[in-house]
């Protein structure tokens, strides 16, 4: 009878236990009741300690030094992706541009004693290049390493035109004779053709990067260098004669040009220069003033339009070999640049 009381006891302590274990989620604590023993009898309960039961949710860990080596790699930032090499800023670019300049002119061109005004109105232009297109040609074309450069442009036009004039002779009075008055139409035909071609270096004075709405880089450059004036013009009077000159000289000149960023895509770039200055066969003065919207809309090629002026005034000769070229060219510009 006392085994089985004794018996009964164990069971009913180990119920107890397993109860507890499963009552904690985290540090169960370990059960662990008093050691008694029953009077009159040498079996005695020892306590359960060997029989505790650790949290599943902190489970004890074997190789402590191989966790913390695990934890710390795990701690540490993933590496950094490798910065992708900046562009080469001593490489050299190119850039080639055709573009159409659509000037009205204005002014006067004068063979010997014969002169005659220019005035062609942008419509007159227009109906020149559609009736002759192939006699406007208007490229430019550059190269830099970011600091120095080289510019070159070619425009040739070759227009014509054509007037009348009247001029009434006699109607005097010499003594008891009357001169009769007669009354003569001069026809003109003229020719004009025009060759200009530019050739220069240029030099960076500084950039400064701007930041925020507007993205970009803003720029300005020093430019020297020279422009190449081939003019030939006929004047076919009828009933007269034909006169027919050509010249051709070259003015020195400078500037600068200045890029301004608009937006990330977007720039407005403007050009002036001064030439000529009377030195030597040069023209008594020429100056150029070019302001031109540029939008980027592929990694290598940009659409540009605006405005250009370019104004001459040349003169040189005496009598019959004088030539005068006093003319001003202004007009709309738009083209495509095409960057490699």
């Amino acid at each position: 009878m006392r085994g089985v009381v004794l018996l009964a006891a164990a069971s009913l302590a180990a119920g107890s236990f397993a109860a507890a274990g499963c009552a904690s989620a985290r540090n169960a604590p370990v059960v662990q009741p008093a050691a008694s023993a029953f009077p009159g009898s040498a079996l005695a309960i020892e306590p359960f300690a060997a029989f505790a039961v650790p949290s599943a949710a902190a489970p004890a860990s074997l190789h402590p030094a191989l966790d913390d080596a695990v934890a710390a790699a795990n701690a540490q930032p993933a590496p950094a992706k490798p910065p992708e090499e900046p562009a080469d800023p001593d490489r050299w670019r190119f850039e080639f541009a055709p573009f159409l300049w659509v000037p009205a002119i204005d002014g006067t061109i004068g063979v010997g004693q014969l002169e005659s005004a220019m005035d062609l109105s942008f419509g007159d232009f227009v109906d020149t290049i559609a009736d002759h297109g192939e006699n406007v040609v208007t490229l430019h074309a550059e190269a830099s390493n970011g600091t120095f450069g080289f510019f070159g442009e070619v425009m040739y036009l070759d227009l014509e035109g054509e007037g009348e004039r009247t001029r009434t002779f006699g109607g005097q009075q010499i003594g008891q004779v009357t001169i009769p008055t007669r009354s003569v139409t001069i026809e003109a035909e003229t020719g004009f053709t025009s060759t200009t071609a530019e050739l220069g270096v240029s030099y960076v004075l500084g950039r400064t990067r701007v930041t925020g709405d507007v993205e970009g880089t803003a720029h300005a450059e020093l430019l020297a260098g020279a422009r190449w004036y081939d003019v030939e013009t006929t004047v076919d009077l009828t009933p007269g004669p034909e006169v027919e000159l050509e010249e051709e000289w070259l003015d020195p000149f400078v500037g600068l040009r200045a890029s301004l960023p608009l937006g990330k895509t977007v720039a407005l770039l403007v050009r002036g220069d001064l030439g000529g200055f009377d030195l030597g066969d040069a023209s008594d003065l020429s100056y150029r003033v070019t302001a031109l919207l540029r939008w980027d809309v592929a990694e290598h090629a940009t659409v540009f339009f605006g405005w250009s002026l370019l104004d001459v005034d040349y003169e040189t000769g005496d009598g019959r070999d004088a030539f005068v070229y006093d003319v001003r060219m202004s007009g709309p510009a738009a083209g495509v640049s095409l960057r490699f």
